[in-house]
C-alpha cells in the first residue's frame, strides 16, 4: 500500500504541476451577481461530486489493497505448499527407481534360478521332432487309402511288425478276496 500510495502521490504533484503552469482563466468575469452565484453553487456542487469520487476511490483502494496482501499470503503459501510437494516428489522417485533397480535385479535372479532348474529354452528344442511329426502329418494326408501312397519314411525300419507279441504273465490272484463289495449289499 505504501508503494500505492507513493504512486498516488506522484501522480498528483505532476497534475498540480500542469494545473501551475497555465494561468487561471477567471470564468466569472462579466457575470452578472444572480450568475455569479448560481455558478458559485454549481462548482461547490461539483466539488461535493468530487471529494464523494475521491473517498470512492480511497475506499476502493483499500478494499483493492487489503485483497492484494491476501492474494499474496495465499500466493506464499501456495509456493511453501509447492515446494514441499516437489520435495516429496523427488523423494517418491528415489523410491520408485530404487524399487525398479531391486525389481530388476530379483527378475534376473529368478530368470537364473529357473534356467537353472528348468534348463534352458534353447536346450529344449528339438528341430528333428518337429521335422518328424510334420512328416507324420504330411503321411496322413497324403493317403488315400491304397498302398501306393504309403511311405515308409517316418517308420523306424529296425522295427519289424510281424514280431509275435511277448507272453502276458499271469497274474497272482492268490491274494484277493472271494468277492468285492458283496457283504454291502
Amino acid at each position: 500500500m505504501i508503494g500505492l500510495q507513493h504512486i498516488i502521490d506522484l501522480k498528483r504533484e505532476l497534475l498540480s504541476r500542469e494545473t501551475y503552469s497555465r494561468t487561471p482563466i477567471n470564468y466569472s468575469e462579466g457575470m452578472a451577481d444572480d450568475q455569479k452565484d448560481r455558478f458559485i453553487q454549481y462548482l461547490a456542487e461539483q466539488h461535493q461530486e468530487d471529494e464523494l469520487t475521491i473517498k470512492a476511490m480511497k475506499l476502493v483502494l483499500e478494499d483493492f489493497m487489503a485483497q492484494m496482501k491476501g492474494l499474496k499470503e495465499q500466493m506464499s503459501s501456495m509456493q511453501s505448499k509447492q515446494s514441499d510437494l516437489e520435495n516429496q516428489l523427488s523423494e517418491e522417485r528415489k523410491l520408485r527407481q530404487s524399487a525398479e533397480r531391486k525389481a530388476k535385479s530379483l527378475q534376473e535372479k529368478l530368470d537364473f534360478a529357473n534356467q537353472e532348474r528348468f534348463g534352458d529354452r534353447r536346450q529344449r528344442i528339438n528341430p528333428k521332432a518337429k521335422q518328424d511329426a510334420s512328416d507324420r502329418q504330411k503321411e496322413k494326408d497324403d493317403y488315400d487309402g491304397t498302398d501306393d501312397t504309403l511311405r515308409t519314411d517316418s517308420v523306424d525300419n529296425n522295427e519289424s511288425r510281424n514280431e509275435p507279441a511277448l507272453p502276458r504273465k499271469e497274474r497272482d490272484l492268490s491274494n484277493r478276496p472271494d468277492g468285492y463289495g458283496n457283504d454291502l449289499f
